[in-house]
């Protein structure tokens, strides 16, 4: 029997045999085999994977065997010592059972693409660097966690990049040391983190003070998200995120989001470490952050903690929910906060000394206090007010204060126990009943309604008209209501104002009289403009009174309108000072 290819001679005994014709074309086909073999090895040689099993766990002579091909780990290395850099053309792939040991005082960096997962790849306490763009993110775990000491993993995965993405995936244990962020770093959780729940990725702090992570010096650029902070119970001294440091050095432009704080002595703490020094933290976003059971929620204790942005967090559960010990420029956007009765504070927000502070469409329920501070420290920069729900007292100590409230509801009294306080009040609400409170000094109020006055002659010295419409005011002494300064045009010029006024009392122990004070050239004038007093309890009406006033000296150089008492009562106040010639 024969074919094309192989013949076959078959003798009486049944033995196959191979002829010459065949062995020749069966030569031939070894030869095409061999070299199709031959040239399948080159191709490999030159791009397939060198296994540093192959170098018996050589790291450093894979390296020089790869040429610019990828290297598979899956056995430990030798240990490495000194340095080892791999070049940016060497991928590296790291599986589960290999481990790259690193003796404590190695460094190995990495400029090529790097892959691993989630388990631990490097050993043995070397430090390992990553090239910019080597990777997208870092992990943790792949120094090994443990659920104890957590925070040596986490702080050689922030080592290893100079900027980029470090990825939380569980709960990690800190313990003898706070997490350290450096500039440029992204630390995140994979997803929204509920430290009641145990979901996401969580900093427990087991410390048995301090942080579970710590923003020093010269820190900037750098994010915090989506990442739960929390303790056993709240615990005095433990906090989630310290900030501190000394002048003149500084850190800035940080932005803490979506991150979850619970059972913590303080949710955030930004301090500087030296009273007073004035440590600069500025730039600072903290937003869409949930608070649960904190001592403080967010406490700032330095005068350059400017440029703060505290928007669109939930306060829950609080004792103190913002407290302004030492403060520069804050805005306060968009808040909401519950506290629990019974609690030492229960306070939305506390001030002491302050920069100027700005709260937008805040809300709170459930507290003792919604705003207040606590002692008179000489704070010369406003409180400005808009559109807030305060569902519990406000209470203001201190002179020479500067209050804009602009439509606010207040479910409760505003109580200003203070010396010269300029208050702007303009379409704030109140529950029936419910009041600014003015207490203990005289010509303490200006309530105005903002309203611009266009200046004919000069836009450039357009000013505000002094305008209250039935504001009401509770007092023991003299208290001024509304007050004009006169522009000054060309030095003493006479200019005639209209003063109209409407009064209601409501409670009058004693004669209570509106009196106006002002400088028509010629010297101070006092003049009452009810001369037998506001007689009894009922609605009266008002008038207009035209005067003539400069920029002089009298009244501090302007037109104060003032209601005069000596013992308790309650006047409802409707006034309006304003220019008439130019």
């Amino acid at each position: 029997m024969r074919n094309s290819l192989f013949a076959f001679n078959t003798d009486f005994r049944g033995a196959a045999m191979i002829d010459g014709a065949f062995r020749r074309r069966l030569t031939l086909v070894a030869m095409v085999c061999l070299s199709i073999l031959c040239q399948y090895g080159e191709l490999h040689a030159e791009t397939g994977w060198v296994d540093v099993r192959d170098h018996k766990g050589d790291l450093t002579a894979a390296v020089t065997a790869a040429r610019g091909r990828k290297i598979l780990i899956s056995i430990p290395t030798n240990t490495i010592n000194g340095s080892l850099n791999l070049p940016a053309d060497v991928q590296i792939e790291v599986v589960q059972g290999g481990v790259i040991v690193l003796a404590p005082s190695a460094t190995i960096t990495i400029s090529g693409p790097f892959s691993a997962g989630l388990h631990q790849v490097f050993r043995g306490g070397g430090r390992t660097l990553f090239g910019a763009g080597s990777l997208k993110e870092v992990y943790p775990e792949w120094w090994g966690v443990a659920g104890k000491n957590d925070e040596n993993a986490i702080n050689a995965a922030i080592d290893a990049v100079s900027a980029g993405d470090v990825v939380l995936t569980r709960t990690y244990y800190i313990e003898s040391a706070p997490v350290k962020m450096k500039s440029g770093i992204t630390l995140k959780g994979a997803g929204r983190a509920i430290s009641s729940a145990g979901i996401g990725a969580i900093l427990y702090n087991r410390r048995a003070s301090g942080a579970a992570l710590f923003i020093g010096e010269y820190v900037k650029h750098i994010t915090i998200e989506n990442i739960g902070f929390c303790a056993a119970t709240t615990k005095a001294g433990q906090y989630g995120i310290e900030m501190a440091g000394d002048a003149p050095r500084y850190s800035k432009d940080m932005l803490i989001k979506a991150n979850d704080f619970y059972r913590l002595d303080k949710g955030i703490y930004a301090h500087e470490l030296t009273y007073a020094n004035g440590w600069e933290c500025d730039h600072v976003e903290v937003s869409q952050n949930v608070f649960n059971e904190c001592n403080i929620d967010i406490h700032l204790v330095s005068q350059n903690t400017d440029f703060w942005r505290i928007a669109n967090n939930s306060f829950n559960y609080l004792d103190t929910g913002v407290y302004l010990e030492r403060s520069g420029t804050v805005s306060l956007d968009t808040n909401a906060g519950g506290g629990v009765s019974g609690k030492p504070d229960n306070t939305f927000v506390k001030i002491h000394i302050f920069g100027p502070l700005t709260m937008i469409n805040n809300q709170a329920e459930q507290t003792d206090w919604f705003l207040r501070n606590t002692a008179d420290t000489g704070n010369p920069y406003p409180i400005n007010m808009l559109g807030n729900s305060a569902n519990a007292p406000c209470k203001i100590i201190g002179g020479g204060l500067i209050i804009n409230s602009m439509g606010n509801f207040f479910s409760e009294d505003v109580i200003i126990d203070s010396g010269n306080t300029n208050i702007t009040s303009t379409q704030d609400s109140f529950v029936k009943g419910k009041k600014f409170v003015l207490k203990n000094y005289s010509q303490i109020a200006s309530l105005t309604s903002g309203a611009t006055i266009k200046n004919r002659v000069n836009a450039a010295d357009d000013q505000t008209a002094n305008s209250v419409r039935e504001m009401p005011i509770a007092t023991t002494r003299d208290t001024q209501v509304a007050y004009l300064k006169p522009w000054n045009v060309r030095g003493e010029h006479l200019i005639l104002y209209k003063v109209h006024y409407y009064y209601r009392v409501v409670k009058a122990a004693t004669d209570v009289r509106l009196h106006l004070e002002y400088n028509d050239g010629t010297g101070h004038q006092d003049i009452d403009l009810v001369p037998s007093g506001m007689k009894g309890v009922g609605s009266y009406a008002g008038n207009d009174v035209t005067i003539g006033a400069t920029s002089g000296t009298g009244t501090g150089g302007g037109i104060a309108l003032k209601v005069k008492a000596g013992s308790p009562n309650q006047v409802y106040i409707s006034a309006t000072i304003e220019p008439i010639t130019y």
